[in-house]
């Protein structure tokens, strides 16, 4: 007889009874929603048909991983014509994972923010910086940061806006003594 659904347990304790939850599904696979992050579960399935249930599945265990918070305090500091650079801090919370790299998104005037670079972590100070190259003298731009760890990328970070220096005109006016 074909199978008619499957039920899905899962534990905190590792131990299954009555009041264990669960879900009754009709396909293979299953998104549970409201678990913890970083917190352990243990889960097992039982198939039904016709006839009836089968024996639980072995058990498998899972760890929900969440992005971190966002990075935050992002400073810009104009360094030239065509130079800005950024620097903040990482994010406060990290439970989901550590940061492993950062992903740097820029605007110019438009309001849709572009990836520009992705940078990787290597435990240096320069892990929370970075320099923004080849931009036009007298531009605008607007900056925001996201996080990025073993379960995505984070909500970016509170936006910033710098605008380049302007290279001074040429001298008018001229005259000899």
């Amino acid at each position: 007889s074909p199978i008619t659904s499957y039920l899905v347990e899962y534990s905190t304790s590792g131990t299954f009874d009555e009041s264990t939850p669960s879900s009754t599904i009709s396909s293979t696979s299953e998104l549970i929603s409201g678990l913890i992050n970083s917190q352990e579960y243990t889960l097992r399935v039982t198939a039904t048909n016709a006839v009836g249930d089968s024996f639980p599945s072995a058990t498998a265990s899972v760890t929900p991983a969440a992005t971190s918070s966002s990075p935050y305090a992002l400073i810009l500091d104009v360094i030239s014509s065509t130079e800005i650079d950024l620097e903040w801090s990482p994010p406060k919370d990290t439970t989901g994972g550590a940061v492993t790299g950062y992903q740097i998104e820029r605007h110019s005037g438009d309001g849709v923010f572009v990836v520009i670079a992705t940078t990787t972590v290597d435990g240096t100070s320069s892990d929370t910086t970075y320099s923004d190259t080849g931009l036009f003298p007298g531009s605008t731009h607007t900056y925001r940061i996201s996080a990025i760890n073993t379960a995505g990328t984070s909500a970016p970070s509170g936006s910033s806006t710098a605008t380049t220096f302007t290279v001074p005109g040429a001298p008018t006016n001229l005259s000899t003594l």
